[in-house]
């Protein structure tokens, strides 16, 4: 049993060595690791030089930390393999990870595509592709595109329908350094549904609008009962589900 016990303890340190050894040495961390950690590590040739560059992934900790004005949670650095396992700082990116969900690939081309996959009430993908200007040696963004994903009947893995394409020409392309995700795809962020709850109406009469602002004829009384699905402004997107089914919007002042 000792001999064992012995060959065992001999085989785990040369494994941990072996890990230790094959470590990738960064130069410096340019994030503050005791608001956060860095969780995740991608190797990918970045500026064609066949030796394989790295992502790290780092991410503030979820509770006691304040993130500061435009940043996120998450961030994205990048480093240069300049041999013997060592690695030079070039650049990060503060705005580019906005969900949990993120890969990042290498693409036939040289460049890159950081993919954000939407979560919750957001069935929708954003692809951000990069590509690299040896004579400025920066990254730039070319191109994004957003695919909306759904399931097939008797398929376990999703599909994916794109929704939505946009080319930059170069005097128009954005550094990897300054893309930020929000400013980008506002637009279907904006359609994305709250998280559904209901409610009851608390005033005598509420007046359905077809829009916020834009009345209809059609009324809720007291008591009602409503599914709500979106916030805009002073007015709540719903559904009432009665006699007839009526979608509109009312007053948030309307509800308890």
């Amino acid at each position: 049993m000792e001999k064992y016990l012995i060959i065992l303890m001999i085989f785990l340190s040369i494994s941990c060595l072996g890990q230790s050894n094959n470590k990738p040495k960064l130069d410096t961390i340019p994030f503050d690791l005791s608001q956060g950690h860095i969780y995740d590590t991608t190797y990918i040739d970045l500026n064609l030089d066949n030796k394989k560059d790295i992502f790290i992934k780092f991410s503030y900790y979820n509770f006691d930390v304040n993130i500061p004005t435009n940043e996120y949670q998450q961030q994205l650095a990048i480093y240069f393999n300049v041999g013997d396992e060592k690695f030079i700082y070039i650049c990060k990116n503060k705005s580019l990870l906005f969900y949990v969900y993120t890969s990042i690939k290498k693409l036939d081309s040289g460049g890159f595509v950081v993919i954000n996959e939407g979560s919750g009430q957001d069935w929708n993908r954003y692809y951000c592709y990069f590509i690299y200007d040896k004579s400025q040696n920066e990254w730039f963004l070319y191109k994004n595109e957003v695919y909306r994903a759904y399931y097939e009947k008797g398929k376990d893995t999703e599909s994916l329908n794109l929704i939505s394409k946009q080319d930059y020409q170069d005097n128009q392309r954005i550094k990897f350094s300054e893309v930020n995700f929000v400013k980008l795809f506002q637009k279907f962020l904006e359609e994305v549904p709250d998280p559904p709850y209901y409610e009851k109406i608390k005033v005598d009469r509420a007046i359905i609008f077809s829009e916020p602002e834009v009345k209809t004829s059609m009324y809720l009384i007291k008591g009602d009962e409503v599914k709500i699905v979106k916030e805009k402004g002073g007015y709540l997107k719903i559904y009432y589900f009665g006699k007839n089914r009526i979608e509109g919007w009312i007053k948030k002042t309307d509800v308890e």
